[in-house]
């Protein structure tokens, strides 16, 4: 008879279950207490078997808090499968087990995002929304979903998320922004920048910023677009001194002012930054350098030949004086055709 049971549930007959009820009600309790992996319920749930799944549930509710030996129970199945009306008749029938844990440590939800089983995921949070902040081994669930490019279900959920969890951190201190530009997935990256609250230079245990990750990685043609979106948002490079430095200038410039569509203010370049205790040294290295300047323009015309051009109302005008007024930004008439004679 567990032979017939077994089949029944490969078939999802649901006839022939109850045939087998019928003739032995124990038959369901004795095959889950003697086989740890191939217990009907779990076997109906992964492949989908939703009318034979309804009729066990009705009358043996209790199964489906059964673990395989996986720790695995047929939510945890029928959630990484994706049979959403399989999943809806489990959680009524047991809505505790939305938070059961499997043997690594995963939930139903946890195992319908990394699989992309958008359906599944809504109709889980949805019964139970705590199940969304359980972690696994120092990881969210968007950890989870970036992990595995599961872009629709991150979308999903970050959307239901506070700030807080948005930026929780793994075991190596990364937050889901690390994660992506580590593996280059652009729509997710714009995704988290755009529409997340997303902390674009937060720093993980080694003190590396997202864009300390992409410096520290192959380069491809994925890297300018990338780059383009964390400095919108706002990055700026920490221990990858120089990399933004690699950037075409004109193609920086056109980055910094391109700041509509990020409603974050853009950080200074790198060589602009400095700290208020040094801008007195700057402005007078930079005023000491006009000054030199100054001073070897007063010797070169002090020094040179008096070298006279005849300006265009006919008198003559020093070359040096004319060269100098250029400089500041004046202009004198100078008639090209008739030259001064030195004296």
């Amino acid at each position: 008879m567990e032979r017939l049971l077994y089949e029944a549930s490969i078939d999802g007959n649901s006839t022939s279950l109850l045939i087998l009820l019928q003739e032995d009600p124990l038959i369901l309790d004795r095959v889950t207490l003697n086989n740890n992996d191939d217990m009907p319920l779990h076997v109906a749930s992964m492949l989908g078997h939703v009318d034979f799944v309804k009729e066990i549930v009705i009358r043996k509710p209790h199964l489906a808090m059964e673990p395989d030996s996986q720790r695995r129970l047929p939510l945890h199945i029928a959630s990484a499968k994706g049979h959403v009306e399989v999943v809806k008749a489990l959680v009524s029938a047991s809505p505790e087990t939305c938070l059961a844990r499997d043997r690594d440590g995963r939930n139903p939800l946890h195992l319908a995002a990394i699989k992309g089983r958008y359906d599944v995921v809504k109709e889980l949070v949805q019964a139970h929304p705590h199940a969304a902040r359980a972690m696994v081994q120092q990881e969210t669930i968007l950890h989870l979903c970036v992990k595995r490019n599961q872009l629709e279900v991150l979308k999903f959920l970050a959307e239901r998320c506070d700030h807080e969890f948005v930026n929780s951190k793994d075991a190596d201190g990364n937050n889901i922004l690390h994660l992506a530009v580590a593996d280059k997935q652009i729509e997710t990256i714009n995704f988290l920048l755009l529409d997340t609250t997303i902390e674009v230079n937060a720093t993980n245990t080694n003190g590396d910023t997202p864009m300390d990750i992409l410096a520290q990685g192959p380069r491809d043609v994925k890297d300018k677009q990338i780059i383009q979106s964390l400095m919108r948002a706002g990055a700026f490079e920490l221990k990858t001194e120089g990399f933004l430095g690699e950037v075409p200038q004109n193609f920086r410039i056109k980055m910094e002012l391109d700041n509509s569509k990020y409603n974050k203010k853009p950080s200074l370049p790198s060589h602009l930054k400095k700290d208020s205790n040094n801008d007195d040294d700057w402005l007078d290295k930079k005023r000491n350098t006009l000054m030199v300047v100054a001073s070897l323009i007063a010797t070169m015309a002090f020094q040179a030949a008096s070298c006279f051009l005849v300006d265009s109302d006919g008198y003559y005008v020093d070359r040096y004086f004319v060269y100098v007024n250029h400089l500041l930004g004046f202009h004198i008439g100078i008639d090209t055709k008739t030259r001064g004679t030195n004296i």
